[in-house]
């Protein structure tokens, strides 16, 4: 999004460019990101080009949400970066499910500058046919979700992942783009993260065995 007299300084930041499903009201101000959808998708497709200004990055996320009445549940995330692409080219986003629940809303987003450290004026990103594909059953859920436990979620500086599962040998952290964040042994079924470090925002952790395979897999929040 780009505002033109932004009445909102504030509350809106500039951008190079963004655009979310969902719609911006004006009195009271509000964002209400997302529409309608009830949907488990395995992933999202798209087709992309993208000419970025040096070396700027695109991005693409999905967020499948849930209202509990109380707060928004996140029952799904998934999220990549977009490099530079000469003609259009298919890109797709895998979801990774957290919950049994089914959703309903979805949130789809794009930006042409996905990381304002680096962002770019006058980075062009053209998006065309957008689509969910596949099906995610509630009987796929990890049956090791009750093995687990994180606290404190949010975390602020440090967050601790008890896995109660023999075969548990390290956890794997990445952001929604699938950015690694660093990889930790676990320890008498405990682990210990800095989260100082990270940026405010979702994470998705993977508890794996020593030969890479997936146990559990789940989120946390790191709010400062």
């Amino acid at each position: 999004m780009y505002f033109n007299d932004n009445p909102f300084p504030s509350e809106i930041g500039d951008t190079t460019g963004g655009v979310f499903t969902g719609k911006i009201t004006i009195s009271p101000f509000a964002y209400k990101y997302g529409f309608p959808y009830t949907g488990r998708p395995e992933k999202l497709e798209f087709w992309s080009k993208y000419t970025p200004v040096g070396g700027d990055t695109a991005g693409a996320i999905v967020i499948l949400k849930k209202w509990t009445g109380i707060e928004s549940d996140t029952i799904a995330i998934g999220g990549i970066n977009i490099n530079a692409t000469a003609g259009y080219t298919k890109f797709t986003v895998d979801l990774v499910y957290y919950s049994t629940e089914l959703p309903d809303s979805a949130v789809i987003g794009f930006a042409a500058s996905k990381m304002p450290e680096i962002a770019r004026i006058n980075s062009t990103l053209y998006i065309d046919d957008v689509i969910f594909l596949g099906w995610v059953g509630t009987d796929q859920y990890d049956k090791n979700a009750d093995l687990v436990k994180i606290y404190p979620n949010p975390a602020s500086d440090n967050l601790n992942i008890v896995a109660s599962i023999e075969t548990a040998d390290n956890i794997k952290v990445s952001d929604i783009t699938g950015k690694i964040m660093g990889v930790y042994k676990i320890r008498d079924y405990e682990t210990n993260i800095n989260t100082g470090l990270f940026s405010d925002g979702i994470y998705i952790y993977e508890i794996c065995d020593n030969k890479d395979r997936i146990l559990n897999k789940g989120k946390f929040n790191v709010f400062k």
